[in-house]
């Protein structure tokens, strides 16, 4: 707070002033009559005799500051009543500065306080509760800025005593130091407490600062020097009113701190005891405040006249910081005492297993591979955990070892209880697992089918390592993990179904994104193994309300012929290339795929015709010889039965085109209004244009993945390709040939199952397949993960 005084002098001109009537008072003490010559010869008195006389100046200045005294003024009240406790400040030189700490009994009288609520400078997105004395200032003391040094955070602190500083503002140029004199300069509001006995007690001046471990009351003058004042001690007296004592407060006698310390994984154990002069029922309770959870331990109690009770707490791993609890006494009247305590949980370095959250898988998935990891601070020799799950949603069908426990030996009891598994790593020749962070095992989990949506815990408990042969084994932090079982069409994973699945699909099945092996699971809607329209109309029909769960195969044949009309198209022109339709079901989605020469062939924009105009219509052409139209109603009106144009493709022929040039169909998929998928037909084979090795799919994958292939025409060579498809070892040895043989063109898919030629089911790792057909080659890497 900063008072102002009413007139101020320049710093400079009070210095000026000050040595001129310095060098005045030298001159007189030096007999100097005003002539300058008589002043010389004053000067060349003896040096000791000068010295002699400074130094009496000096001892007279600071002789003077002996009387300066700071005063509590004495002052009386009844109980419960509030009064103002003045300090006086007797002071015969100026000052630049003053503080005092000021000491009192709070079980007799208690300062009134302003609480205010502002974010903790530790913790800014936690409340934190500061507070101030309700205090005034007198006119003599009002230019000086007070600054009060115990506003602390008011939970866990003691308020036996209050420490002020005022100051004067130096860096003004218009300051001037707090003048010589006597009398108040500040009072504190205190209340009396109910149960105070009538009597003296004293408010006094520590002579010593404990937290800063210097004087508690100081001076400082205009030369800037350290005085220790004088100080006097006031007295309080509370009054004898006649009536008879009231009710006393419940009081604590333990614990007689207000702060402890205590490391994670360690247990903080002290008694909290209460008692009531009056000999009343006392009720001790207690609020958590900061601890949550369940790991302290704490039974409300009660007592008559004492109660005690035991208070435990165990921070968890991952707990370290400031947490504050509060015990509450309440007496049979009501009256209420508080004692906050404030602990400092200390952070426990210590190695962790920690479980993912991140897989999930639909119902009826399996092989869902959810990594354990170890991160550990220095080599170890083994590890044990048990981990539990929800055995009504989920099955683990078996626990694969990583390469990070190569070598070790590994058990389970997996299979011995439902919905637990206990796994025990170790070397039988001094093995170590190097510090770092590993995943060690992958549980496969296996979602059951008609599973309902949602997380399900994934809990590790009794988690120990082995850091030396001739030590104790140590606990392993621990984190759970979470499993998601996902629902079908939720192929953003944000765990419902609605149009960011349908936007996030229509740009997956145009090529503009990619799915991981959860997110293909939940998009496959129809669960035919594949991605395509039929899904998206499936999702549609989620969000609308009208899906009722795949359908089974319900077409014998081909039910559509689709086509591609551009006779009339002339090199160097511009055109129409029509997309031809003759439906003998409805059609409710249809994705296409177009093939073209880049060199000779510019698609503008599709346009939706007649018999699809209120259809919605995707596309994306990347500019190198393939162009994907999606479209797709999201008002189950599908495109109906019959013959005719169901899209034009506007199209730029290059004059280099001459007479040959191909635009084809290289892929049809049409589904109806159940999300099945209809049978297409053609009055001429499809025939893709180029060579084309898909991504495997699920990857990683357990135990069986699909891969997918398109061929070209073979040309003028005959009706097939001579295809091989062979999976290799990162060593380059074969370990299936799944395809040696001539194929036809078009879009293939080969399952391998994860065995080789003898049947054997291979180890998990990574393998590599290639294809090769005719001239043509592609080799792409997959990862079997058990």
């Amino acid at each position: 707070m900063k008072k102002k005084f009413g007139q101020k002098i320049p710093k400079i001109l009070f210095v000026s002033l000050s040595g001129f009537l310095f060098l005045l008072w030298f001159g007189f003490f030096l007999g100097w009559n005003g002539n300058f010559e008589s002043m010389t010869t004053k000067l060349r008195l003896d040096t000791q005799e000068a010295l002699a006389s400074i130094s009496d100046f000096e001892e007279a200045y600071y002789e003077s500051l002996y009387s300066d005294t700071l005063i509590v003024e004495d002052v009386s009240a009844a109980a419960g009543d509030s009064v103002w406790i003045t300090i006086d400040l007797v002071n015969t030189i100026p000052l630049l500065a003053f503080d005092f700490m000021l000491v009192y009994d709070t079980s007799i009288i208690f300062p009134e306080l302003i609480f205010s609520v502002d974010p903790c400078d530790t913790n800014p997105d936690l409340p934190c509760t500061t507070w101030e004395f309700v205090c005034d200032t007198t006119d003599r003391a009002r230019d000086f800025d007070w600054m009060f040094f115990n506003a602390f955070p008011f939970r866990g602190y003691r308020l036996d005593s209050l420490r002020f500083r005022a100051v004067i503002d130096v860096w003004d140029p218009a300051w001037i130091p707090f003048d010589s004199g006597s009398g108040a300069v500040i009072r504190f509001k205190f209340w009396v407490r109910e149960y105070a006995e009538p009597g003296d007690t004293s408010v006094w001046f520590s002579f010593w600062d404990p937290e800063s471990q210097n004087p508690a009351n100081s001076f400082s003058d205009t030369l800037m020097a350290f005085l220790v004042p004088i100080t006097r001690n006031g007295t309080f007296t509370v009054i004898d009113t006649g009536e008879p004592p009231p009710n006393h407060y419940p009081e604590f006698i333990a614990p007689t701190e207000y702060y402890f310390e205590v490391s994670e994984e360690v247990t903080l154990e002290f008694d909290v005891t209460a008692t009531d002069e009056d000999g009343d029922t006392i009720f001790l309770s207690l609020d958590p405040l900061d601890l949550g959870g369940l790991n302290y331990h704490f039974n409300d109690t009660s007592g008559v006249g004492l109660v005690t009770q035991r208070f435990e707490y165990t921070p968890g791993f991952g707990e370290a910081g400031t947490k504050y609890v509060k015990f509450i006494a309440r007496d049979e009247h009501n009256w209420v005492r508080e004692k906050t305590v404030t602990i400092e949980v200390i952070e426990t370095v210590q190695d962790i297993l920690m479980a993912s959250s991140l897989q999930g898988g639909v119902p009826g998935s399996a092989e869902r591979m959810v990594p354990f990891m170890i991160t550990n601070s220095v080599d170890i020799y083994g590890f044990q955990f048990t981990f539990r799950w929800d055995p009504t949603k989920l099955f683990v069908d078996s626990i694969v070892r990583t390469d990070a426990i190569e070598g070790f030996s590994m058990y389970t009891n997996l299979g011995d209880s439902a919905g637990k598994a206990t796994v025990l790593v170790f070397g039988l020749s001094g093995e170590t697992i190097p510090s770092g962070l590993d995943t060690v095992v992958y549980p496969a989990f296996r979602v059951f089918e008609g599973a309902e949506p949602g997380e399900v815990d994934i809990l590790i408990e009794n988690a120990r390592e082995a850091i030396n042969p001739g030590y104790p084994s140590q606990p392993l932090g621990m984190v759970d993990g979470k499993f998601t079982i996902d629902r079908f069409g939720d192929a953003n994973l944000d765990g419902g179904v609605d149009v960011g699945d349908v936007v996030s699909l229509v740009h997956y099945i145009l090529g503009e994104i990619t799915y991981n092996s959860r997110q293909g699971l939940a998009a496959d809607v129809n669960q035919d193994t594949s991605i395509n329209v039929a899904d998206l109309v499936a999702m549609i029909d989620i969000i609308l309300g009208r899906w009722i769960g795949p359908s089974p195969p319900m077409y014998p044949g081909p039910m559509a012929i689709v086509k591609l009309d551009y006779e009339d198209l002339q090199p160097g022109s511009s055109g129409e290339v029509r997309v031809m339709a003759d439906l003998e079901v409805p059609v409710a989605g249809a994705q296409l795929q177009i093939g073209y020469d880049p060199d000779k062939v510019t698609f503008q924009m599709p346009v939706l015709s007649e018999r699809s105009d209120h259809f919605l219509m995707e596309y994306r052409d990347d500019g190198k010889g393939k162009l994907t139209v999606l479209l797709y109603n999201m008002a189950n009106d599908p495109i109906l039965e019959g013959e005719g144009k169901i899209l034009s493709l506007p199209v730029m022929l290059s004059p280099e085109a001459e007479d040959e040039f191909e635009i084809e169909l290289k892929e049809v998929v049409l589904a109806d209004q159940k999300a099945a998928l209809i049978p297409v037909g053609s009055e001429s084979p499809l025939v893709p244009i180029g060579f084309e090795l898909d991504q495997n799919y699920p990857n990683p994958f357990n135990p069986s993945t699909t891969i997918k292939f398109t061929l070209p025409s073979p040309g003028s060579g005959g009706p097939t390709l001579s295809t091989t498809l062979k999976i290799y070892n990162v060593l380059g040895e074969v370990v299936r040939t799944l395809i040696d043989e001539p194929i036809a063109p078009g879009v293939h898919h080969k399952i391998w199952d994860g065995r080789d030629e003898e049947g054997n089911q291979v180890a998990s790792g990574i393998y590599f397949y290639r294809l090769r057909a005719g001239a043509l080659q592609d080799t792409k890497k997959m990862v079997l993960l058990k």
